[in-house]
């Protein structure tokens, strides 16, 4: 196998298997994982590229990028959401979906959604669609912190949120411009 294919085979090897492990990784890990397999030249730009292009073409869909600071630069880290691959076999497919509730309260303009049993929201289509996409990704904040995520095969955006310290049965989503907010009721 030639250099040229064999390079992008390599790095998305690494990724799938980091993807397959539910490992939180950036870019610089998958290609210091890949560049311990071959001895051909592996940039870390064009792994970038690649890690990037299967985020944001949804095929690391229980996964959210998020920036942190480093150095002189922000690097994309990307984490798979809490629990995303533990759907059990007991579990419905009304536990999967979150509802909007039938009572549709505003609260701050935004509309009051009903969490999952596991502490999951699932932000509907209709509302996505009213935000515009950053680099392929949506702005999502949740009680204050930024978080990057694409929508899942069904078109919406899937969030744990018991790490973010929401734990009741509903919260609030707010619809700006630009993203998405998404905060605990009182």
């Amino acid at each position: 196998m030639n250099t040229v294919t064999a390079v992008p085979k390599v790095v998305t090897n690494v990724l799938n298997q980091m993807i397959l492990d539910n490992k939180e990784f950036t870019a610089y890990d998958v290609s210091s994982a890949a560049r311990r397999l071959t001895t051909d030249s592996i940039l870390l730009s064009d792994v970038k590229d690649i890690v990037r292009d299967k985020f944001v073409t949804g095929q690391m869909e229980n996964y959210s990028r998020n920036y942190k600071f480093e150095g002189s630069d922000y690097v994309s880290v990307y984490c798979p959401e809490e629990s995303s691959n533990t759907i059990s076999e007991n579990t419905t497919v009304e536990d999967t979906i979150t509802p909007v509730s039938e009572n549709t309260d505003n609260i701050d303009s935004g509309v009051v959604v009903k969490l999952t049993k596991d502490g999951r929201v699932n932000i509907p289509k209709e509302l996505i669609k009213q935000i515009t996409t950053v680099d392929g990704s949506y702005d999502i904040y949740i009680s204050g912190t930024h978080r990057c995520s694409t929508t899942n095969k069904n078109g919406c955006i899937r969030f744990g949120l018991r790490s973010f310290g929401i734990t009741g049965d509903k919260v609030s989503l707010v619809v700006d411009t630009n993203s998405i907010k998404i905060d605990k009721i009182s």
